[in-house]
């Protein structure tokens, strides 16, 4: 994954903060998808992954060959781990960058 500048976060918010033009579907898309997002899910490390994946687990008391429906699957970071864990996980996600991500993986 491509490692952003959590920095950039920031920046998109003082930008949406001064838009005349403000469109809330689009502002959206600009902050959450198009910096917010990337900075936050592209940013994670690999330790940290295997901590919430081991919670998620844990947590929802999943088993080799459970079903996992992951609603707003981002870039597949969790999708993928619980995958590999022998779940049968099935990813939805509206931002295309993502979608695309998430079928790479999946091709693996």
């Amino acid at each position: 994954p491509q490692v952003v500048d959590k920095a950039a976060a920031s920046d998109g918010i003082a930008s949406l903060a001064t838009r005349s033009d403000w469109d809330r579907s689009s502002a959206w898309h600009e902050f959450y998808d198009m910096t917010f997002a990337r900075a936050v899910l592209q940013g994670r490390d690999e330790a940290e992954l295997r901590h919430g994946t081991q919670l998620l687990w844990d947590h929802l008391q999943l088993a080799p060959r459970a079903r996992v429906f992951d609603q707003g699957a981002g870039i597949g970071d969790i999708a993928e781990r619980l995958a590999l864990r022998g779940c049968t996980v099935t990813a939805i996600e509206r931002v295309p960058a993502y979608v695309d991500a998430l079928r790479q993986r999946a091709g693996r």
